[in-house]
């Protein structure tokens, strides 16, 4: 997400990771859920490409959390629940607060990977 630094600087934190990095390569895992481009609170069927972001490189999207930040979510707030959570489509006691990702692989951390 963009953050505003004062006296007219704006950044995003990726990108200037990015551009400080030199030649190492990092995964990177990006968060913005404000709607758009965030959908808020669905699980669509094909959910929305990291990319979709607005950070053409990354691999992780997280784009809705628990609990949702009115002022990012107004534009999807009927897609949370109304005590502002996000929960799956099965949770109908409403016991697990729900972040939504999306990734470009099945595993972009790697993780199944270790120890091998």
């Amino acid at each position: 997400m963009p953050v505003n630094e004062g006296n007219g600087v704006t950044i995003i934190t990726s990108d200037d990771i990015r551009n400080n990095l030199g030649k190492r390569d990092l995964t990177y895992f990006v968060y913005d859920d404000a709607c758009p481009p965030a959908p808020g609170c669905v699980v669509p069927h094909n959910p929305p490409s990291p990319s979709a972001s607005g950070i053409p490189y990354a691999a992780v999207w997280q784009f809705a959390q628990s609990p949702r930040r009115k002022e990012f979510t107004a534009r999807c707030a009927a897609t949370y629940h109304v005590d502002g959570n996000c929960y799956t489509p099965g949770d109908i006691k409403h016991v697990w607060f729900l972040d939504l990702d999306s990734a470009t692989t099945p595993d972009p951390s790697s993780g199944r990977d270790e120890g091998r």
